[in-house]
């Protein structure tokens, strides 16, 4: 669903604005959000956030929590600089990999925020932010190109080209986004 709401609100008037007609989709299906809510892992993830917003460390770890998070922020940091070094390399699953990381990171920042000085933390976020958007306009273009129909009509031949090439675009503006990704803050580092 979402992956459509994409094409709806941003590819295909982007397609238009290029002069392209605009093919059909196939019919989607939808997921269940229920059965994804009640899927373990979700469950588990739930259970975990609300011992820790009670105060209670994980029963396997009992070092502090800012001690913990700077120790997990700084290995995500760092396997995140590693995959990005070869992004030109990275095929569409990868780079979507790279993304959903990068999220993960971003979303780990902002979950413990008031443990780091608020300046830092501010910069660092502000730098991951066009990482991610310029991740995610790749993953957008590629999921639109997935999602088209096999190219017998004008409508789709020209949305297929014009998506080649907006595809080429985005991955060198995120190449070049990852060239000026932010130094981990000090808190992070020892």
């Amino acid at each position: 669903a979402r992956d459509r709401d994409v094409l709806a609100t941003t590819v295909w008037p982007a397609l238009l604005a290029a002069g392209g007609p605009v093919p059909s989709l196939p019919p989607g299906t939808a997921d269940d959000p229920g059965a994804l809510l009640r899927e373990p892992a979700t469950v588990c993830l739930l259970l975990d956030l609300m011992a820790f917003a009670e105060g209670a460390p994980p029963a396997d770890d009992t070092a502090p929590v800012q001690d913990r998070a700077a120790a997990e922020l700084l290995r995500q940091h760092r396997r995140l600089r590693k995959a990005a070094r070869g992004f030109a390399a990275l095929d569409n699953a990868d780079r979507h990999r790279l993304r959903r990381r990068l999220k993960r990171l971003r979303y780990g920042v902002e979950a413990t925020q008031p443990l780091w000085p608020d300046k830092a933390c501010r910069h660092y976020l502000d730098g991951l932010r066009p990482l991610q958007d310029a991740l995610g306009l790749c993953n957008d273009l590629q999921v639109a190109q997935a999602l088209l129909p096999t190219p017998d009509d004008e409508a789709s031949r020209f949305a297929q080209g014009w998506l080649k090439e907006r595809q080429a675009q985005a991955a060198d503006a995120a190449a070049h986004a990852l060239q000026h990704w932010p130094r981990a803050p000090k808190a992070w580092r020892s």
